[in-house]
């Protein structure tokens, strides 16, 4: 009987810290992804966060996000050190925002959120301004799964990380950069920056980016919002033309979205 409590005991210690109420980024069941389609839950081109690092095939843009971190320090005008331990202090917090244990250590777990978050912040800038990358703009359809990327649940950091951190340098990066925003309204806050580079894409109404963005996690979980938001019209997100109604986003776009389509009759076909 001692030998069996102790077992248990010692099978106590095995287990990592609770799951904590933060927590909003975790992997898609596995259920989901045999069902229906594998790849619409898996990164393309970019890996954003811990979950899906490392992955061989993702290594090619591993260089450019480093690229973009040493321009957004020039750019900056920033100090490294300062902005390693800034990224430091909120490692506890980033990491109970995961589900599952991350296996980095403290020194590889902060480079890759700093690298991460640099990226997608002088990316969105960049791509606001017209300011497009060499690299990505010779290459259209890396742009594309950059962006189809970003929106993954199992690729994301979490959203005060880009917040903090661009609130940290706004002034300085964008004291000569003119924004299409109007420089009346003074510089634009991350969460409309963010909306701005994915309407683009996802051809979301501009109005929603006042009044959702208080409680977003994540970039996923601002695509929850577009879709759940109660004042949005039926225009939004379907489309009327010729006196029918129809989807925004073909079959094609569903289907590589992860909605799995089934082939249906009407009782009225017979």
């Amino acid at each position: 009987m001692l030998e069996l409590v102790e077992d248990i005991e010692s099978s106590f210690k095995t287990l990592g810290p609770p799951m904590s109420g933060d927590c909003c980024i975790y992997r898609v069941p596995h259920n989901l992804r045999i069902v229906l389609n594998e790849d619409a839950y898996t990164p393309y081109a970019v890996s954003i966060g811990p979950l899906h690092h490392g992955r061989k095939e993702l290594e090619p843009m591993e260089k450019v996000k480093l690229r973009y971190l040493q321009e957004f320090i020039n750019h900056t005008h920033s100090i490294l050190h300062d902005l390693v331990c800034f990224i430091k202090n909120m490692e506890d917090r980033i990491r109970n925002c995961y589900a599952e244990t991350i296996l980095f250590n403290s020194n590889e777990f902060v480079k890759m959120i700093l690298i991460d978050a640099a990226f997608i912040i002088l990316h969105f800038a960049k791509y606001c301004c017209d300011q497009h990358d060499e690299v990505l703009l010779r290459n259209s359809c890396l742009t594309s799964s950059i962006c189809r990327d970003m929106m993954l649940l199992e690729n994301q950091i979490p959203f005060f990380v880009l917040t903090e951190l661009y609130n940290l340098k706004r002034q300085e990066f964008f004291r000569t950069t003119v924004f299409p925003f109007g420089q009346d309204e003074g510089l634009p806050p991350f969460e409309e920056l963010a909306w701005y580079f994915f309407k683009i894409f996802f051809r979301w109404h501009w109005g929603i980016v006042r009044n959702v963005t208080e409680n977003v996690k994540h970039f996923t979980d601002m695509l929850r919002f577009s879709h759940l938001k109660p004042d949005l019209t039926p225009g939004e997100f379907i489309i009327h033309r010729g006196g029918k109604y129809k989807l925004r986003y073909n079959a094609s776009e569903l289907w590589e979205a992860g909605v799995n389509i089934k082939v249906t009759y009407s009782r009225l076909d017979g």
